[in-house]
């Protein structure tokens, strides 16, 4: 299961690391700087291989973000570019 821990700075509070387990595999942040329409930002980190505009989004909504950040972990997973063995569960706040 993959856990979402506050990350808070004082400049951006709605910044959040994304664990499974003890290992940090991404970031889920609010950034001005987006998409009209989709301020949250994702990004997931691969070991191994370079970050590509595919490691990363935008959506409209944290819950969202956390949907498209969960779907792409499991999509690298399942092609084995992903080291951790456990299947993905629901992100859960903290």
């Amino acid at each position: 299961m993959l856990t979402l821990i506050s990350a808070s700075k004082v400049d951006n509070r709605d910044s959040f690391a994304v664990f499974d387990g003890e290992d940090c595999v991404g970031h889920i942040m609010r950034t001005q700087k987006s998409p009209a329409g989709k301020p949250w930002f994702w990004t997931v980190f691969l070991s191994g291989r370079r970050h590509s505009r595919v490691d990363r989004g935008y959506a409209a909504t944290r819950e969202q973000a956390m949907a498209d950040f969960a779907v792409h972990l499991e999509d690298n997973r399942a092609f084995g570019i992903f080291s951790t063995s456990d299947r993905l569960g629901v992100i859960r706040d903290l």
